[in-house]
């Protein structure tokens, strides 16, 4: 689901949410703040970046859980690589 940057934070941090996606400056924050490791981010995939971070309680609860939202991720990013149509031009 989409939150606003600030209302994700706060879900996460009351454990509403066990991981979310996030950009800079608010994935810094969150990491310093709240201790949220970094699951993968978009290096060698997008020229922007994003980042999936999760509490350490669920990645040691739910390891294969998180394994496999890495690998749809990186399934549709090669995928997203290799079979994007070109936008026609407006």
């Amino acid at each position: 689901m989409f939150l606003a940057p600030a209302d994700a934070r706060a879900a996460f941090e009351r454990g509403a949410v066990d991981a979310w996606a996030i950009w800079d400056p608010f994935q810094a924050a969150a990491e310093v703040a709240t201790e949220a490791k970094t699951l993968t981010d978009g290096t060698d995939t997008v020229t922007n970046h994003q980042f999936y971070l999760s509490s350490q309680k669920f990645l040691e609860a739910d390891p294969k859980v998180v394994d496999a939202i890495l690998a749809g991720l990186r399934e549709v990013d090669q995928w997203a690589k290799t079979d994007i149509m070109p936008l026609p031009n407006n």
